[in-house]
């Protein structure tokens, strides 16, 4: 596993500074030892720019998020088809012989 460089508290630290705006963004990743790029995705991550959140806030970590839904419906027997939600509706083979049965007519 990678290892973590920079503290979840190091980045906020980093990110309220720049909200601030008394240096330039290049500067305090310089005096950081990071990116800009680096920077731009903590901005994003943890939600610092135009006053989405505040340092109170939990971390995307502990957010908790519901996984998405795949697949019409996840009750069963509500429709759709037999198979498992997180698989493809028809093979390539069955694709195939179903292009053929429709040509055939």
């Amino acid at each position: 596993m990678k290892h973590k460089r920079f503290s979840e508290e190091q980045i906020i630290k980093l990110l309220q500074d720049a909200k601030k705006g008394e240096k330039p963004t290049l500067e305090l990743c310089r005096e950081a030892g990071c990116s800009t790029a680096s920077f731009y995705t903590w901005k994003a991550k943890y939600g610092y720019g135009h006053g989405r959140r505040s340092p109170a806030a939990p971390s995307a970590r502990t957010r908790e998020r519901a996984p998405p839904q795949v697949g019409r419906s996840a009750a069963p027997g509500a429709g759709g088809h037999e198979r498992d939600p997180g698989k493809k509706a028809l093979t390539a083979l069955e694709r195939r012989e179903a292009a053929q049965v429709l040509v055939r007519r």
